[in-house]
């Protein structure tokens, strides 16, 4: 998240737009950390990855709420597909999360 910000600043620095308005960059860069968000949860199995994606799009969505309706509809969007993303990798993982194995853990080996 912190590079896709740092990139955005630097090339708006530049006064560099590619042909579009800040808020299509904008929208199209919630949507790139989306996917890499949930190609971070599905791939590398990073369940972490896809909170501080949720937190990033949410505080996104909280600094634009009532101001720009499309990136803030667009931020709580991401950050919906992110939380699906990452219920449905818990439930169908759900026999090698942590939680689980320490407590089966604990009740093998007595």
């Amino acid at each position: 998240m912190a590079t896709i910000a740092n990139i955005a600043a630097h090339l708006g620095s530049l006064g560099w737009n590619g042909g579009w308005s800040e808020t299509t960059w904008t929208v199209m860069a919630i949507t790139l950390a989306t996917a890499l968000g949930i190609f971070m949860i599905y791939r590398r199995n990073m369940l972490v990855f896809g909170g501080v994606v949720i937190w990033a799009l949410i505080a996104i969505a909280v600094r634009h709420w009532g101001v720009k309706p499309d990136l803030e509809w667009s931020a709580m969007i991401g950050s919906m597909v992110i939380g699906v993303g990452m219920v449905t990798h818990a439930y169908i993982n759900r026999s090698s999360l942590p939680l689980v194995k320490g407590s089966n853990r604990a009740s093998i080996n007595p």
